[in-house]
C-alpha cells in the first residue's frame, strides 16, 4: 500500500508540471487608436502644460506615440489663451498664466480635421493652520521609516468640496503617481475643523523637510480618479473582473462616437511646509 501511495504522489507532480508549464499564446486585435489627453491648470502664475499622446495596443512596449502639430488653446468663456508646442506632445501656456477661483476653463483641441474638448471649475481650496508628523510603526526593522502627515484645518463649508493632497520631500516633489497621493470628499466632513486628520503617509527621516500640497477638484475628477484607483491597486487573480478604460472629461465634438482618454483639471493649490523632528 506504502509503494501506491508513492507511485501515486509521483504521477500527480508530473501531471502537475507538465500541465503548469504548457505555453498558451493568445493574439489580441488591434485596438482603435484614441487621443490621450494629460492637462492642469492651477491658480499660480506660471506654465502650464499638456500633454497629448495616443494610446497603443495592450503588448506594445513603446512609449505612447506623441501627437505634435495640433492646435490647442484654453478658454474661460471670455479670453483664449493659446498653448505653445515646446517639445512633441507637450503644449504649454505662457509663463504669466493664471486661473481663477470660481470660473470655468475649457480646453480645446484641434488636431486631423478633428475637434476635443472638455472642461473643469476652479474650485476654492482649503488651507491649513498646522502640520504635523506621527512615526508610523514597521513591523520590519528594515523598512523603510514611514510617518503620517496630520493637519489642523478648517473645511470649507460648502458641501461638495473635494481635495487631492500630494507631498514634496526636501523640494522634490514625491507624487509622482496616484499611491503617493490621497484624495477625500467632504461627505462625512463638511464645514467642520479637522483636528489631526491624516492627509497622506511619507517615507522620511529626521530633518527632512516636507511641503504639503493640497488642490481643489471637482466631483467629477474625484471619481475618475477613484476609479483609476481602483482598478491599479486591486489585486490581480484569476477572479478579478477585467480593466476597462476609465473615461475622462474629453469628448471628441466631431465623431461623437469616438472615446478620448485623459482628463483636463482646473484646481486651486494651498502648500505647507514643516521639518521633521
Amino acid at each position: 500500500m506504502k509503494k501506491v501511495f508513492i507511485l501515486l504522489a509521483v504521477l500527480i507532480g508530473f501531471l502537475l508540471n507538465t500541465s503548469c508549464k504548457k505555453e498558451i499564446n493568445i493574439t489580441l486585435k488591434s485596438s482603435a487608436v484614441r487621443l490621450v489627453v494629460d492637462g492642469l491648470i492651477t491658480d499660480e502664475g506660471k506654465s502650464h502644460i499638456v500633454k497629448i499622446t495616443q494610446s497603443s495596443n495592450y503588448f506594445n512596449n513603446d512609449p505612447e506615440p506623441e501627437v505634435s502639430g495640433a492646435i490647442v488653446s484654453i478658454s474661460d468663456g471670455n479670453m483664449i489663451t493659446s498653448l505653445t508646442e515646446t517639445e512633441p506632445g507637450v503644449y504649454e501656456t505662457p509663463s504669466d498664466f493664471k486661473g481663477e477661483i470660481g470660473k470655468t476653463y475649457s480646453l480645446d483641441i484641434k488636431y486631423n480635421k478633428e475637434e476635443y474638448s472638455g472642461s473643469s471649475l476652479i474650485k476654492p481650496v482649503m488651507t491649513v493652520d498646522s502640520i504635523y508628523f506621527q512615526k508610523i510603526q514597521n513591523e520590519n526593522p528594515n523598512d523603510p521609516q514611514r510617518y503620517r502627515v496630520l493637519i489642523n484645518a478648517q473645511e470649507l463649508p460648502e458641501q461638495g468640496d473635494c481635495y487631492a493632497f500630494y507631498y514634496y520631500k526636501n523640494g522634490v516633489f514625491m507624487s509622482d503617481t496616484l499611491n503617493r497621493a490621497n484624495i477625500i470628499n467632504d461627505d462625512f466632513s463638511n464645514g467642520i475643523y479637522l483636528i489631526g486628520f491624516r492627509a497622506l503617509n511619507v517615507t522620511a527621516s529626521p530633518g527632512d523637510t516636507i511641503t504639503l500640497e493640497i488642490r481643489s477638484i471637482t466631483r467629477q475628477y474625484f471619481d475618475y480618479l477613484k476609479l483609476i484607483m481602483a482598478q491599479t491597486r486591486t489585486p490581480n487573480t484569476p477572479f478579478t473582473g477585467p480593466p476597462a478604460n476609465v473615461e475622462g472629461n474629453m469628448k471628441d465634438i466631431t465623431d461623437k462616437s469616438k472615446q478620448v482618454m485623459g482628463y483636463f483639471t482646473a484646481s486651486a493649490v494651498y502648500r505647507k511646509t514643516a521639518i521633521i523632528m
